[in-house]
């Protein structure tokens, strides 16, 4: 789901703050680690088609 999706879900929840703000501890190091791994492929001039596939593929 994306931010604007959820922002569209949760309307009274989006007033007062963003996905981050209601999601558990599991769900925001998943996304911590997919921020970091995606910031090392662009380190690596790694195109964003190919990092999508990559980081699909190993989530």
């Amino acid at each position: 789901m994306t931010a604007k999706e959820w922002r569209e879900d949760n309307p009274e929840f989006a007033k007062n703050g963003n996905i981050r703000d209601y999601t558990d501890l599991l769900h925001l190091i998943i996304l911590n680690n997919l921020e970091n791994t995606n910031a090392e492929l662009i380190r690596m001039n790694m195109k964003q088609s190919d990092r999508l596939v990559h980081l699909i593929e190993n989530k």
